[in-house]
């Protein structure tokens, strides 16, 4: 009997936030949205991942305001289970900060789109990781840099 070898996918996400806005990523024609970011490559840190995932989806270069903290999630059943442990880190894009509202913000990548939603919005549904909804308001009203949720 073939069994599917274990794994945990590692993202590294980015809350960028616009006034009471966070910038959110979301597969075209799907409800579901999610935070900007992706897999970490072997050899790279969160932190590099992060930054190099914003550069190739939305070609902005970030800085690294702090790390937040640590999302663990999994969804799906079986061997179609999916382990996530995402790496959260607080995002500034210089060329948006003197900017009165949240810029448009195209994809460079045709299978995803990028929006900008009032943070209470991530108490809907169609946000995941679902264990993110609250914690991000309170990490980053939170000075705090050790977080940890699962």
């Amino acid at each position: 009997m073939q069994t599917k070898e274990l794994t945990h996918e590692v993202i590294a996400r980015g809350i960028i936030c616009h006034n009471d806005k966070i910038l959110l990523c979301k597969p075209v024609g799907k409800a579901r949205s999610y935070l900007p970011g992706g897999h970490i490559d072997p050899g790279e840190t969160g932190a590099q991942a992060v930054l190099r995932e914003l550069i190739e989806e939305l070609g902005v270069t970030a800085e690294i305001v702090r790390f937040l903290g640590v999302a663990e999630f999994s969804y799906g059943e079986g061997e179609d289970r999916i382990d996530e442990i995402n790496l959260c880190y607080e995002l500034r894009v210089a060329e948006w900060a003197d900017l009165e509202e949240p810029p448009a913000v195209p994809s460079k990548e045709s299978w995803i789109e990028f929006l900008w939603a009032p943070l209470s919005d991530l108490a809907t549904p169609g946000f995941q990781p679902a264990i993110l909804r609250s914690a991000i308001s309170q990490w980053l009203a939170n000075p705090a840099p050790q977080n940890i949720i699962n």
